[in-house]
């Protein structure tokens, strides 16, 4: 039978070696410097080499699911899957809340599973002991030695010293990684209110009376009540993330939030990571679970914005969820269902970026299912009036109280440039104008750059 170390309470470790002492104040040290759980382990089974005999540590876990346990962290590293804590002698840990000592595969004859264990890891003797929060056992820490009866009394009651150490360490660690998780919550529940209120109110944002936004804008309100995928396309600058703004908030999704990703800011290593999310431990500082993109918009709609700059491999794993709206996390092996609409943007020219190889067909026709061109301000003449005078006031108001005025010089400076950096440019050439403003007028004429063609009369 195991045996329980559970008779008289644990000495001081100073009675101990004193190698010993000096290795439990570096535990000592370690877990006041470390907020995650593996780098915790990590750093404990440092502090314990050559200090207690063991040729495996291990953490196991209680869960995932009622009677099963899971190693957490090996040490050297072995993957082990979840098992029945009833094939097991550390059961009894989990159970009783005691540590259990196994001298030698004799003491678990009656243990099967155990013995199995014990035969696949050339383990002789184990001492088990209960990691413990809040008066509930959360793990087991386990020390495995190739040699039958290990473990002295001296070894057993040094170890027990720092798994009391350890236990607090680890409820401190599960502690901070359940305010991360909850500041994470957070940080999406906001950025979901803000996308619900640009949904209210970013209609009004769309500025303009050219014929071309009008005929946009008239397939915006045909599409937006159907899921079909859009492709936002037109020049830096043109307001593509407000056209699909108004497809989502013209859709019945709108009372769900609008999720972005800008395929253009994010490292090629992480681009999957960012969209499907990724498991704890899936790679280096994965210090936790975290939601991707898709599985935040679920039931609402996905704005990929410059999609044309996605990775050729991260094309393959879009299609397929576009395909079949399911998933795994990066490091998982969990199907995740969503229901998403995705509107996708990009300046580029996808078709061609196909012709060269740069891009997937079967994607671009996956994602051009209604596509939307938005034409560039130079072919909207009526609209740069209106936006400029949009522009002035906001800006103006946001900078003081005196609103400078647009004269008729200036709109029509405005509107005989070109503007090649469309809208954005506009906004940009009004902020300087209202910044550099020192009377009543806003001199914009001498803000335009010399050396850009004038826009065509025609």
């Amino acid at each position: 039978m195991a045996g329980n170390l559970t008779g008289d309470p644990v000495a001081p470790v100073a009675s101990g070696t004193e190698e010993q002492a000096r290795a439990l104040l570096r535990v000592l040290t370690i877990v006041s410097t470390h907020r995650q759980r593996e780098p915790l382990f990590d750093a404990i089974a440092q502090a314990l080499e050559n200090v207690i005999e063991h040729d495996f540590l291990c953490v196991v876990l209680d869960g995932p699911a009622p009677g099963f346990m899971t190693p957490y962290y090996a040490r050297p590293y072995q993957a082990i899957p979840p098992r029945p804590r009833a094939q097991s002698a550390l059961d009894q840990v989990f159970v009783t809340g005691k540590p259990v000592y196994v001298p030698s595969p004799e003491a678990v004859a009656d243990k099967p599973g155990t013995l199995r264990i014990l035969e696949w890891t050339k383990t002789r003797s184990y001492v088990a002991f209960p990691l413990v929060k809040q008066g509930e056992v959360v793990a087991v820490l386990v020390l495995q030695s190739a040699r039958a009866h290990a473990y002295d009394h001296l070894d057993m009651r040094f170890a027990g010293e720092v798994v009391t150490i350890v236990s607090a360490a680890l409820a401190n660690c599960m502690a901070y990684e359940q305010l991360a998780l909850s500041a994470e919550r957070v940080a999406e529940q906001n950025a979901m209110l803000r996308d619900e209120i640009d949904s209210q109110f970013g209609q009004a944002r769309i500025v303009g009376q050219s014929q071309g936004l009008r005929d946009v804008l008239k397939l915006v309100s045909l599409v937006a009540p159907t899921d079909a995928t859009v492709l936002v396309t037109g020049e830096t600058g043109t307001g593509k993330e407000l056209i699909a703004r108004a497809v989502h908030e013209q859709s019945p999704r709108a009372v769900r939030p609008l999720i972005t990703l800008n395929c253009a800011a994010i490292p090629a290593g992480l681009v999957e990571s960012e969209m499907f999310g990724h498991e704890q431990g899936a790679f280096t500082d994965a210090s936790r679970k975290r939601r991707g993109r898709f599985e935040q918009a679920h039931k609402g709609t996905l704005f990929l914005d410059e999609i044309g700059e996605l990775p050729i491999d991260a094309q393959a794993k879009l299609l397929r969820v576009l395909q079949m709206q399911e998933f795994e996390r990066v490091g998982g092996s969990d199907t995740i269902k969503v229901d998403v609409r995705v509107i996708a943007a990009t300046n580029r020219d996808l078709l061609a970026m196909v012709k060269r190889g740069e891009f997937r067909a079967d994607l671009y026709y996956r994602l051009a299912v209604f596509p939307l061109q938005v034409p560039p301000l130079r072919e909207r003449p009526d609209d740069i009036a209106p936006l400029a005078r949009k522009f002035a006031f906001e800006i103006a108001s946001r900078l003081g109280p005196r609103l400078p005025l647009l004269d008729e010089a200036g709109l029509k400076a405005l509107r005989h440039y070109a503007w090649p950096g469309n809208v954005r440019e506009l906004q940009n050439v009004i902020e300087r104008a209202v910044i550099l403003s020192s009377s009543a007028r806003l001199d914009v004429e001498l803000l335009l750059p010399a050396d850009v063609p004038a826009r065509s009369a025609s």
